[in-house]
């Protein structure tokens, strides 16, 4: 029987995929969009919606205004204004001249809209003529959407992208060089076992192969020795068999009967003066 040898094809998959994941975590933490709040005093009462994209590159070079049409986005600006302490800030939404709130997308150098969905605005609210409401606030003290008339100095929301640039350089965390070091060792791990389960495997066949080797040689001459002893005894019953056969012949008993009479002494003849006498 042949053991089969643990492959370690499985766990090393699994650990290159641990790497290649904490390698993606690193770099989207380099490079990943962040928010900040922009003060409007200076371009306040607005006369535009391109003001707010004015107020986010006067702070941010390549910031703008952001569109909270989606729940990441709408939590993120909420956990920022908390943060900061702010109830209200100018997001980039706008009454249009078909009065239709629009949410101002940009995305790199080009920019789209997209209609504000009705659920986003807080209780009673878009509110006020259409002539004046045209601007649109997040308050988180009413959560959600406010229309305003621009002269609130409110701050605006601005969204960048963060580049290695803009931050200064931060030192490998510990657990990242954790991580690797633990991940280092456990490949190691895998490659010793396996190493080890391929020698083990290599001595115990050939442990195998000499064992049946031996068998085969010890069956071998058991049998040699049976028919050696046979063919002994085969030629003593053979050679017996014939001198009873040679025996038992009528001419083999006339040869012998007359040998006998040839080794028997001649008998003195008788005297003339014996015969006389008498």
């Amino acid at each position: 029987m042949h053991r089969q040898l643990l492959s370690g094809s499985g766990p090393l998959p699994s650990t290159m995929a641990v790497l290649v994941a904490f390698s993606l975590c690193l770099l989207s933490s380099i490079a990943s969009a962040d928010l900040l709040l922009a003060p409007s005093d200076s371009k306040i009462p607005l006369t535009g919606f391109d003001q707010l994209q004015a107020v986010c590159t006067a702070v941010q070079l390549g910031s703008t205004p952001v569109a909270m049409y989606t729940t990441a986005m709408t939590t993120l600006v909420a956990n920022l204004m908390r943060e900061k302490k702010v109830t209200q800030a100018y997001v980039s939404a706008y009454l249009n001249a078909d009065r239709k709130w629009i949410w101002l997308v940009y995305e790199g150098n080009e920019a789209t809209t997209t209609l504000v969905d009705s659920h986003l605005w807080a209780s009673g609210n878009p509110a006020g003529p259409h002539t004046t409401y045209r601007y649109a606030a997040y308050s988180t003290t009413d959560g959600g959407l406010i229309s305003s008339t621009g002269y609130d100095t409110y701050p605006v929301v601005c969204s960048y992208e963060k580049k290695p640039n803009d931050s200064p350089p931060k030192k490998f965390p510990w657990w990242g060089i954790l991580i690797i070091v633990l991940s280092v060792v456990v490949a190691l791990a895998i490659v010793t076992v396996c190493c080890c389960c391929s020698k083990k495997k290599k001595h115990d066949d050939a442990e195998e192969e000499n064992s049946e080797f031996s068998l085969r040689s010890d069956s071998f001459s058991s049998r040699g020795d049976t028919d050696t002893g046979s063919s002994k005894s085969d030629g003593t019953s053979s050679s017996f068999r014939a001198e009873s056969q040679r025996d038992a012949s009528p001419s083999a008993s006339r040869k012998r009967s007359a040998s006998r009479l040839d080794s028997t002494p001649p008998r003195a003849a008788s005297s003339p003066s014996a015969a006389g006498g008498d």
